[in-house]
């Protein structure tokens, strides 16, 4: 399992945000207003993600549009520098523990 960070930047405001939604619904955080991380994804859940992703990926404009996912194993996640929100990125790197009743 990797954690994907997925950027992208895209001129058609709908599509951005449907983008953007189904990222959020397919179990990815906002890290910022074009980014999500793909937290602990396998192989399996990252095809899942772009075959959803698909459909949307072929309205994009080749000329001015574009996507990148980059693999972020945890080890460079430790790594990475943060300025924003303390709560956002702790709800990235420290996931809250569930009690087992």
């Amino acid at each position: 399992m990797n954690n994907y960070i997925i950027s992208y930047d895209i001129s058609n405001d709908k599509l951005r945000q449907k983008i953007s939604k189904l990222l959020t619904q397919k179990g990815c955080s906002r890290l910022q207003k074009s980014v999500h991380l793909a937290p602990k994804f396998s192989v399996k859940e990252l095809e899942q993600l772009k075959n959803a992703l698909q459909p949307l990926m072929s309205m994009l404009d080749p000329v001015s549009d574009s996507v990148m996912c980059i693999t972020a194993p945890d080890s460079d996640m430790e790594k990475a520098y943060w300025h924003g929100s303390v709560e956002t990125w702790k709800s990235i790197t420290e996931p809250p523990l569930f009690d087992i009743l």
